[in-house]
């Protein structure tokens, strides 16, 4: 079973971005900033609901797995030896 975790939020201009993670992967949603305070309300005690409505009103701007990032930060640092 994933668990759905919130990681926070940011503002950059006029939209604000909520991030969530299941399990390694990271999905970025961008939505206003109504929608971005109430999620953020909501995520506090049930980020599962929370994500549900970030998909339902926001739109999403990416998604990433950490595991990809482990691999290019490993890579840098054997570049830098």
């Amino acid at each position: 079973m994933s668990s759905v975790v919130y990681l926070g939020d940011r503002k950059e201009g006029g939209l604000r971005f909520v991030i969530f993670a299941i399990d390694t992967v990271r999905y970025v949603y961008s939505m206003d900033a109504a929608t971005s305070s109430r999620v953020k309300a909501i995520a506090e005690k049930a980020p599962g609901r929370a994500l549900n409505i970030a998909k339902q009103w926001g739109h999403l701007e990416e998604s990433y797995s950490i595991d990809e990032e482990i691999a290019k930060a490993r890579s840098k640092l054997k570049r830098n030896k």
